[in-house]
């Protein structure tokens, strides 16, 4: 079997702003690596264009004012705002390194986008630590279009063999994506995001013979991922009745 158990959650998708988003999985990360929560897939949205960036990567200027946030996890610059997110936490499968683990765990992505015949092959570029733009480039944990056009980059965080992965599908990309990040946009990929997220949760399930339940999270639970907000705070831009 692929991954390390068969019983998942899959919690309700949810439109939040990023601080928010950010702070959920990294609490579900700490959730399951405590072994307090069963592993867990997701799909999320962003109410505006927001700006994430990796863990590591410093902090850059832009022609744009838009909300910016850090991920847990690393890789270069996303412009969220048309796109359709997922993350996934679960204990790191045994004997697979991180490349392999990638592949493993993109697995459900192709097979979802072959569903909707929209066909996806895996990045091959090398990493670039001084790019700004994650979709500039495609590395191994991310997939292209079959032109070679890179349309769904993830990125990873380890905790004790416990692992994080986002994901970004981008479906319309903000028209301010030159302005925010100087590059040229992913393709618009004309997917309904309604009919994408059922086939990703289906393939998810089917591709690594998963039992998914549905997931809820409490008051308590909302008021521990509060406390974690601030550390994925990078800018909100003033309120136009504050300016």
């Amino acid at each position: 079997m692929p991954l390390s158990t068969r019983s998942w959650q899959l919690l309700p998708w949810l439109i939040a702003s990023g601080d928010w988003q950010m702070a959920l999985d990294d609490w579900l990360l700490e959730e399951v690596r405590g072994d307090r929560r069963p592993p867990t897939f997701r799909l999320f949205s962003w109410p505006e264009p927001t700006l994430s960036l990796g863990w590591h990567q410093a902090s850059f200027s832009t022609n744009w004012s838009c909300p910016i946030v850090r991920r847990p996890t690393g890789g270069r610059a996303v412009l969220h705002g048309g796109d359709l997110c997922y993350s996934l936490v679960t204990p790191a499968p045994a004997d697979r390194d991180r490349r392999q683990t990638y592949c493993l765990l993109s697995q459900f992505l192709r097979q979802a986008f072959q569903r909707l015949e929209q066909p996806l092959i895996t990045g091959s570029d090398r990493p670039d630590r001084t790019a700004i733009d994650c979709f500039a480039r495609a590395t191994v944990a991310d997939l292209r279009l079959v032109d070679g056009r890179k349309c769904i980059g993830s990125a990873q965080l380890w905790r004790d063999r416990a692992i994080l992965q986002q994901g970004s599908i981008q479906l319309h990309p903000p028209d301010c994506w030159p302005q925010v990040l100087g590059t040229t946009p992913p393709p618009v990929l004309d997917l309904p995001i309604a009919t994408l997220s059922t086939t990703l949760v289906s393939s998810f399930a089917d591709c690594y013979g998963l039992n998914l339940t549905d997931g809820s999270l409490t008051a308590a639970d909302w008021q521990a991922i509060d406390q974690r907000r601030s550390q994925f705070q990078i800018h909100k831009p003033p309120s136009p009745l504050t300016q």
